[in-house]
């Protein structure tokens, strides 16, 4: 499950907190879409056409890392269902090339019909894109490219080390600068820095440090962000002086092409 907050946030609602210092109150939780079933699809990532409500998903096996089933529908056209090999990279990308025959239920009509079609082309699990052309031998539409246009996964990880380096450093202007238009939008600058320099200083347990931890992934939420979710490990100390460590998760929003600060919070 992705969590995240997400709402537009009233003015004098605003929270921001980690561990009562950097959450976002009035929030709305948005989860990545997937397929939990049983049988061996363990999760379904969709990659969605960036010129058309055109998609592709695919579910890896989990007893066989080099397969997958998948879908692809097409406007004005229909769905496509078979399986597809995979063949992955050092960087975690792709290939998925081949020919397969594949159910083709045309738009309109609920029973299948079998069909060859031909892929080529890469798929990011991590930064949800993809790059896939298609040739199919039957259908209204005989070849379709399907290009997402998300933010490499690969550009957030500087960001979110800019945005610990902030928090641990108290440096709450540059926090505000780097934030998503959502938080600037509901509280001003001034407020935000009095806002995390109060909680800060009067709540325990006390942030005393921030730290990433292992690799983050990108997920496309329901509500048409791309969300960088990084792990991280915050060091509290209770009001007693005892030090303890919590996991959590940053995140960082895709907002006019630049990975912009939204949340950092502790796991519940």
């Amino acid at each position: 499950m992705f969590r995240f907050l997400f709402a537009p946030l009233a003015r004098a609602a605003i929270v921001v907190a980690v561990i009562g210092s950097l959450l976002l109150s009035n929030s709305v939780a948005a989860e990545q879409s997937g397929d939990q079933s049983a049988g061996n699809q363990p999760a379904l990532i969709i990659f969605q056409d960036a010129a058309s409500a055109a998609q592709f998903a695919i579910a890896p096996w989990a007893d066989e890392p080099n397969a997958g089933s998948f879908t692809l529908t097409l406007p004005g056209s229909g769905s496509y269902a078979g399986n597809v090999r995979l063949s992955f990279h050092a960087n975690l990308t792709a290939s998925v090339t081949g020919l397969y025959t594949a159910a083709y239920t045309p738009d309109g009509s609920d029973t299948p019909v079998p069909v060859v079609l031909h892929m080529a082309g890469t798929i990011d699990p991590v930064g949800i894109n993809a790059d896939l052309s298609f040739r199919l031998n039957s259908g209204p539409v005989r070849s379709y490219r399907l290009k997402t246009s998300h933010l490499s996964a690969a550009s957030a990880p500087p960001v979110a080390q800019q945005a610990t380096d902030a928090i641990n450093a108290q440096d709450w202007n540059t926090l505000y600068s780097m934030s998503w238009s959502i938080i600037q939008a509901s509280m001003t600058q001034t407020d935000f820095v009095q806002s995390l320099s109060d909680t800060w200083s009067n709540s325990y347990p006390r942030t005393v440090n921030m730290a990433l931890s292992g690799l983050g992934s990108v997920s496309a939420t329901p509500q048409g962000y791309d969300l960088y979710q990084q792990p991280i490990v915050f060091t509290m100390r209770a009001a007693d002086g005892t030090l303890s460590t919590v996991n959590g998760t940053l995140d960082l929003v895709s907002e006019n092409g630049q990975w912009r600060f939204g949340s950092a919070d502790p796991q519940s």
